[in-house]
């Protein structure tokens, strides 16, 4: 709306509104555009030519990531409240988390290539830093490796699809084999998980078979000085998510397949540390192995 006054505050000109049209044909079609879509998330750019008529962003087909390597994903540093080991942590999610619908409309993002470096300043790290308490993330399946690097923070979140999650993941599969290169110091608690390295109220899945995640990536860790297997000391992994906190979390219709190796810690093929009524339908068929 614009408005214009006088020196003795007389209106010039009328109140005018304007409203700017959504784009017809509005959505991500290629690695550039992705690529542009993770850096308007974190810099807190406008999205509107990512998105349908809907408001929604959108995948308007397959993606091709190869020769594109990414050291983050969309979205603020997510920080904590401790650097202490053994400590529970509280996160803050950044002002640039994305909060709204992605609808992958069934494709995938394939070849995706991250090195995270565990180090920089950021405690969760996946496709998506963190994703907030009004965002989706459905439909979407993503496929690549990540490899994380530099020494672990108290609480480090890591994951295939969103690393700190307060939103909502529905009908995705994660296919990123995430392989733990970095130091992990004892009594130092690192969550790595499939689809989320933590999810923090919300979920992955719901009471609905179509709305099922799946986990087809590899979790792998190298040998770590780390050794214990307190809540809040252990290297966690698990298929789906690496840690659940929060009793309104809840994980539905999820299916791990892939394999999960550590050479200490706590794992599990859907989850790490859970509640069990928060896990409903929830299958494992991964090989699972402490090294």
């Amino acid at each position: 709306m614009i408005m214009l006054y006088d020196t003795e505050d007389n209106v010039l000109i009328k109140p005018m509104r304007f409203t700017l049209p959504i784009i017809e044909n509005g959505g991500i079609a290629t690695a550039t555009d992705f690529k542009a879509f993770i850096d308007a998330v974190t810099s807190g750019s406008s999205l509107r030519k990512f998105k349908d008529t809907e408001g929604n962003v959108i995948l308007l087909n397959d993606i091709d990531m190869k020769d594109i390597t990414l050291t983050s994903g969309a979205g603020s540093n997510v920080t904590s409240n401790t650097t202490n080991a053994n400590t529970k942590v509280v996160y803050t999610i950044g002002e640039q988390t994305f909060n709204d619908v992605f609808d992958g409309k069934g494709h995938s993002v394939i070849n995706l290539t991250f090195t995270y470096n565990l180090e920089d300043g950021n405690i969760a790290h996946g496709l998506f830093n963190a994703l907030g308490s009004s965002g989706v993330i459905r439909n979407l399946v993503i496929s690549g490796n990540a490899t994380i690097t530099g020494k672990a923070p108290q609480g480090a979140a890591i994951g295939g699809l969103v690393g700190y999650c307060e939103g909502s993941i529905l009908a995705c599969t994660n296919q990123i084999n995430l392989s733990f290169e970095g130091t992990d110091a004892a009594n130092v608690g690192v969550r790595m998980g499939g689809l989320a390295g933590v999810l923090y109220g919300n979920k992955i899945g719901d009471t609905t078979q179509a709305n099922g995640c799946s986990n087809e990536g590899n979790l792998t860790c190298s040998n770590i000085v780390n050794t214990a297997s307190g809540a809040y000391s252990a290297f966690n992994q698990g298929g789906i998510a690496g840690y659940i906190e929060n009793d309104e979390a809840y994980i539905g219709y999820a299916i791990n397949k892939g394999n999960i190796s550590a050479p200490s810690g706590r794992g599990g093929g859907i989850a790490e540390l859970y509640r069990k009524e928060l896990l409903k339908t929830a299958l494992t068929k991964e090989s699972f192995k402490m090294t």
